[in-house]
């Protein structure tokens, strides 16, 4: 089997040493130990393994296995792994700490779909707050540690949540950890035995497989396990988005031109534009081309080209007019003001508060203003295209 890691890469933090302390509240919370050093690696070049180690502590805590030999397992998959960003309640903006409440996806563990941040962060800070400095919507960590700067000066433009996993304060709740865990391993097993016995399994019993499934509701809070004719994973619309932008981290290509323009170079609605554009042209011209002996690749350069002029000025503007408006991929996949998209900075004017509405107004007439101008340079040659596509003759 290909390794699907070997060509994706995604670097982490992992510290030298973890400990298991309790703290106030009662429970057990896995933090790196006093005096441990940070470190950082890329985790998926182990990927293979990690998936195995994760899945080997999770059929160990099915097996109910002593508490002592489980906690045994967690803390030597921590220690080789670090905690992996383990958060059992992901914050659905990278720039959660900007806001007064944290807006939450689906998950097991917090059941909320909103809290106040101050109460968000302590289920992750249970010994120490982290400092920080905050002015509008605008913060940085108050950090004094050198190794603690290198990391935020490393990782300053990833998300929040995943910076403050990073730090030396943050910790996760062991018995969280252990039921995830265990999740994973139940997915895991439910799906393998289901597919691998298919052929040998009464209806009655893949029901209750699937039921099963259906009540354990997935192991992560962006999607959930369906068991099929094959084995399918369902994402949610929203949920897909931060999978698009994981792809787009794995790749390289997150916070660059490339991202913002790729996926505007297929469109769907223009190979039917112009393909209603071309069937329109008469056959006779075909048909003289090929008499005169030129190629498909001729026909097409010197024949249908140019007469498609009108129809490739008209997909343009309509793909111009669609891309320039677009507000929620260039927040996808930008989180660099300096790359931002006009349409998608003026989001960035609404302030928590207050709006500056003649602000926003006067950036939405300068926006509107190079449609307008292409358009108007272009009006004969876009009307003509959109006036002739489905007409035969």
């Amino acid at each position: 089997m290909k390794n699907p890691f070997e060509s994706a890469s995604s670097y982490w933090v992992r510290y030298s040493e973890y400990e298991c302390r309790k703290a106030a509240d009662g429970y057990e919370y896995v933090v790196p130990a006093k005096d441990a050093k940070p470190g950082v690696y890329d985790p998926l070049q182990d990927g293979q393994n990690l998936v195995l180690d994760a899945l080997n502590v999770g059929m160990l805590s099915m097996k109910k296995a002593p508490n002592e030999a489980v906690k045994n397992a967690v803390m030597d998959f921590v220690s080789r792994y670090g905690l992996l960003g383990l958060m059992t309640a992901i914050p659905t903006t990278p720039t959660f700490m900007d806001y007064e409440a944290v807006y939450l996806l689906k998950n097991q563990f917090i059941r909320d779909e909103t809290m106040d941040t101050e109460k968000y962060l302590s289920l992750f800070l249970p010994f120490e707050k982290l400092q920080f400095t905050k002015k509008g919507t605008h913060w940085r960590w108050d950090v004094s540690e050198r190794d603690m700067m290198a990391l935020e000066l490393t990782f300053h433009d990833k998300p929040e949540a995943q910076i403050m996993c990073f730090m030396r304060e943050y910790g996760e709740r062991y018995d969280w950890l252990v039921k995830q865990f265990k999740d994973w391993a139940f997915a895991f097993c439910s799906s393998y035995l289901y597919y691998r016995n298919s052929d040998a399994l009464d209806e009655d019993t893949r029901a209750v497989y699937r039921q099963g499934m259906a009540c354990f509701d997935g192991i992560a809070p962006t999607y959930h396990i369906e068991l099929r004719e094959k084995p399918t994973i369902v994402w949610d619309y929203h949920s897909l988005l931060l999978a698009v932008r994981m792809m787009l981290t794995f790749m390289g290509l997150l916070n660059t031109i490339t991202a913002l323009f790729l996926p505007k170079c297929f469109s769907a609605y223009g190979t039917y534009l112009m393909r209603q554009f071309f069937i329109a042209l008469p056959d006779e011209l075909r048909d003289a081309a090929e008499i005169d002996g030129c190629s498909h690749i001729q026909t097409f350069t010197r024949i249908y080209l140019p007469l498609a002029k009108p129809g490739l000025v008209a997909l343009g503007i309509i793909a111009l007019k669609y891309s320039w408006n677009d507000l929620m991929w260039p927040l996808i996949v930008n989180s660099s003001l300096d790359k931002m998209t006009l349409s998608a900075g003026l989001s960035y004017m609404a302030g928590q508060y207050e709006i500056e509405y003649p602000l926003m107004m006067a950036g939405a007439v300068l926006a509107v203003l190079p449609l307008l101008i292409v358009f108007v340079v272009f009006q004969k040659q876009f009307i003509a295209g959109v006036a002739n596509t489905g007409i035969k003759g």
